[in-house]
């Protein structure tokens, strides 16, 4: 007997709520795009959580980290909208920086 059969695949299709963990702002969004607006078009509450304040991934070094988050925080509600996110919660830990690993999994639980 293989695991298959004892434990039924879901359909995620029949998922009502949706929260999607993610390490930077955009990997929800360019790694499961269409999937999540298929979801929301089918009635799922799509949720965002964001691990880190993705800081590494900044360009414009004329943007102090304050405005570097906040730019990238609307960027994110921007695209949430598109997919039909309802809510973002952003953890803010450094992107490639050193965090506990502990208190990172208390606070998504």
């Amino acid at each position: 007997m293989t695991l298959l059969s004892i434990i039924p695949t879901p359909d995620i299709f029949q998922a009502r709520r949706i929260l999607c963990i993610q390490p930077h702002y955009d990997d929800n969004d360019i790694g499961a795009g269409g999937t999540l607006a298929l979801l929301h078009e089918r009635g799922a509450e799509i949720i965002y959580l964001t691990i880190t304040d993705d800081l590494m991934g900044v360009l414009d070094a004329t943007l102090t980290s304050e405005a570097a988050a906040a730019q990238l925080k609307r960027e994110q509600e921007q695209a949430g909208q598109f997919i039909g996110v309802s809510q973002h919660y952003w953890l803010g830990y450094p992107d490639a920086g050193a965090y506990d690993y502990y208190d990172l999994r208390h606070q998504i639980i």
